[in-house]
């Protein structure tokens, strides 16, 4: 989900687990970049070239991710429980569900102001779709992970410590 600390937490992860990170997101931007000759946010490619034009730098992104050869922690983006291609290419992987509360995220996703994903400037509407969409989400990803981590509102170094704990854990007991 959006605003869990994906790319943070997986920086971090990567270095203690002694492997290369990749952020979906800058490959997006970066794919997007050669195409138009100009830097734009995830933000704006979605706003500007609309869902499936996004859907298809995503899954482009993932592909490239998961055609390197050396073990890689990867930050998707929140929605790629909502791309099926995308989500094909990264078989094989550790699927890392970070959940973290409703309140937690709806705090930093509202923190400057209703985002454009969810389609109006009426806030109230906007929190309960965004609700609609955080239970759709968590739900889906509860569905396809091979691990599920609670954040429950921790602080980012706590929050951070605890995925690194959970994750090598789990990694160690697979060898």
């Amino acid at each position: 989900m959006k605003h869990t600390g994906k790319s943070r937490h997986g920086v971090a992860l990567a270095a203690q687990l002694d492997r290369g990170f990749c952020d979906t997101d800058t490959i997006i931007q970066e794919i997007d970049s050669a195409q138009h000759g100009n830097r734009r946010t995830v933000r704006d490619i979605y706003l500007e070239e609309g869902v499936d034009r996004f859907r298809q730098l995503e899954t482009a992104a993932c592909r490239l991710v998961a055609a390197r050869e050396e073990p890689l922690v990867i930050a998707t983006g929140g929605g790629v429980c909502d791309n099926a291609e995308a989500l094909e290419s990264t078989d094989g992987g550790l699927l890392v569900h970070i959940v973290d509360t409703y309140d937690a995220i709806a705090t930093r996703v509202f923190a400057r102001g209703i985002p454009a994903f969810l389609q109006t400037k009426d806030e109230r509407v906007g929190r309960e779709r965004f609700r609609e969409l955080f239970d759709r989400r968590v739900a889906r990803y509860d569905a396809i992970a091979h691990l599920r981590v609670e954040l429950d509102g921790r602080p980012l170094g706590s929050a951070r410590s605890l995925i690194i704990a959970t994750v090598t854990e789990y990694l160690n007991g697979r060898k």
